[in-house]
């Protein structure tokens, strides 16, 4: 009898997690026709991704003034992920103030249910004014800088703040299912797309997503997530784990996981809903570096063709371990595949890769030794920030 409840279980989990997959996809693919954009989900456009896109691959800095005098205000939405290099790339070019916000957690309070929107809403509303208040009182700020949506932080807040004369920049990285949210009871756009006429500049780690950002009157740039050279690196000691998996198992992370194990391979995981739980933040840079395989899923919620840029992308390579990643478009931008990270298409592919890298020692730590080059000398969160504030300047005029 138990076993016939769980197998029920499992299939309506499967039906569901189909269901939601297929409405994710029609929601981009509905906001691709209206922007008159390229699709990722489009067969085509896929294969020819890195032509499309080859110029929005993040420029070489340009001879421009040092920023390192300047003062940024940062809002965050996840302190774990911030602190594990972002925060370190923008205090590379100045003073960076930290909004605490209304649970001091140093970011916002997030609702988990639409019944929570106006109480969060106004929670970091009022945390930011007075910490803004705070901050500003002790010199000019050249930015605003954050990680925000209409449906956490009210758009005539950051109206206001961009009206006294400091600019406001947002960085999205998840435009793909995130742009457009429901509407507030207001009718604004719930999504990063309700902000909009409040941004200085829009910052989205999906490079077909710019336009979306320019049809609407906001000027925008590629911005992909990043790493930091001094947080993930080699650690010199021996490989401990065969193959690593750094994130929450939702969606079909644990089919993938379970199809490996089946194969017989030793895989670490860590994060929310396997049995080893999460893994602190500071410790994630030495699991990286000790580990043989770096295992990416790049799925989008639970969509197994769907995917966008993860942190890890950059953080893996960053490490010098190999990075094993599903196949993705956007990926191609970042790195030589095949040369500087490894790509899967499928589960098959997978379990073929992982057993010939396991086995063959030097071609792995060519391929890992030449992905670390590749992201110290492009795809640092210093680097990144440099970027959009030569842009932030260029667009204001100074």
């Amino acid at each position: 009898m138990l076993k016939l409840v769980l197998k029920r279980l499992s299939l309506a989990s499967k039906v569901n997690a189909k269901i939601r997959s297929a409405r994710t996809k029609a929601l981009y693919r509905k906001w691709c026709r209206r922007y008159e954009t390229r699709c990722i989900l489009d067969d085509r456009d896929r294969l020819e991704w890195p032509r499309l896109f080859a110029g929005a691959r993040v420029p070489a800095l340009a001879k421009r003034a040092s920023f390192s005098h300047s003062r940024y205000f940062y809002v965050g939405s996840n302190w774990d992920q911030d602190r594990s290099g972002l925060i370190l790339g923008l205090q590379v070019h100045g003073e960076v103030g930290v909004f605490r916000g209304p649970e001091g957690r140093n970011e916002l309070r997030l609702p988990r249910d639409t019944g929570e929107i106006g109480v969060c809403r106004e929670a970091n509303r009022a945390a930011l004014e007075s910490e803004f208040a705070d901050f500003a009182g002790g010199g000019p700020v050249a930015a605003l800088i954050g990680q925000m949506w209409n449906f956490a932080m009210p758009a005539e807040t950051l109206a206001r703040i961009r009206a006294s004369g400091v600019p406001v920049v947002n960085i999205a990285m998840d435009d793909r299912h995130s742009f457009h949210r429901p509407l507030l009871a207001d009718r604004s756009d719930g999504g990063v797309a309700g902000i909009l006429p409040a941004l200085s500049l829009g910052a989205t780690a999906a490079p077909e997503c710019v336009a979306w950002y320019e049809k609407l009157g906001t000027p925008a740039v590629f911005f992909p997530e990043a790493s930091d050279a001094t947080l993930f690196k080699p650690v010199g000691e021996p490989k401990e784990h065969d193959i690593t998996f750094v994130g929450a198992n939702y969606g079909f992370r644990g089919e993938v996981i379970a199809s490996l194990r089946r194969a017989g391979f030793r895989v670490t995981t860590f994060g929310n809903g396997w049995p080893e739980g999460r893994i602190p933040t500071e410790a994630i840079p030495t699991l990286f570096s000790k580990s043989r395989i770096v295992l990416g899923i790049g799925g989008i919620l639970h969509c197994r063709d769907f995917t966008a840029l993860k942190l890890r992308d950059f953080d893996a390579p960053m490490s010098g371990s190999l990075y094993l990643v599903q196949e993705n478009p956007d990926l191609a931008l970042m790195f030589s595949i095949g040369s500087e990270i490894e790509t899967w298409r499928d589960i098959g592919e997978l379990v073929t890769k992982c057993r010939t890298y396991l086995e063959d020692d030097r071609t792995r730590e060519r391929i890992a030794s030449a992905g670390r080059a590749r992201a110290v000398a492009e795809h640092t969160w210093s680097h990144r920030f440099a970027v959009l504030l030569e842009q932030l300047q260029g667009l204001l005029g100074s």
